[in-house]
């Protein structure tokens, strides 16, 4: 890659059959399973895919409906508020529970975290509300597709953990560096 002196822009060379993907450093993606049809589109498992930065300090939300109907229109939505930042040690992901259940929906889904792990770190531990989680550890492969592989990713290793999220709960995740 090759920056001009303000970092304002980034010139890179791709071949032809390459798309190039761009996430800034501290994102949180949400995301769900693949599906065939936005018919069978479900609120029932979420994929969070999280790029770590000890600088960036990103407080958002991403916006959820049934994905079906036109009840966003009538406030038939969910925004899901998070802060993402890095403490001392630890990268820290703060997940703000919310009271508003989309229609048809469970009031828990299975939540499944892909961290993009710097080539210089090691992830020791992950807490999720001050309790120890399991986790796997995975190598990069470049034959991960970018936001529809759950385990793997083509830009660096990866750390995967899953738990059930209670909607209206919120939860700080913790990753302790080595």
């Amino acid at each position: 890659a090759n920056f001009n002196k303000d970092k304002k822009y980034i010139k890179e060379n791709y071949k032809i059959e390459d798309t190039p993907v761009f996430v800034k450093a501290g994102s949180l993606l949400a995301l769900y399973k693949k599906v065939d049809n936005i018919s069978n589109m479900s609120l029932k498992t979420i994929v969070y895919d999280y790029f770590p930065s000890k600088r960036e300090d990103i407080k958002d939300y991403f916006y959820e409906d049934d994905g079906k109907t036109m009840a966003y229109t009538i406030g038939e939505y969910r925004k899901n508020y998070y802060h993402t930042y890095f403490d001392g040690n630890r990268y820290v992901i703060e997940l703000t529970g919310s009271d508003k259940v989309l229609d048809d929906e469970i009031k828990a889904r299975d939540a499944f975290f892909k961290v993009h792990v710097r080539d210089n770190e090691t992830i020791d531990q992950v807490l999720i509300n001050g309790i120890p989680v399991r986790f796997k550890r995975h190598d990069h492969t470049k034959k991960a597709i970018p936001f529809l592989d759950n385990e793997f990713a083509r830009d660096s290793k990866t750390l995967t953990f899953k738990f059930k999220q209670v909607i209206k709960e919120n939860y700080k995740i913790e990753l302790i560096l080595k």
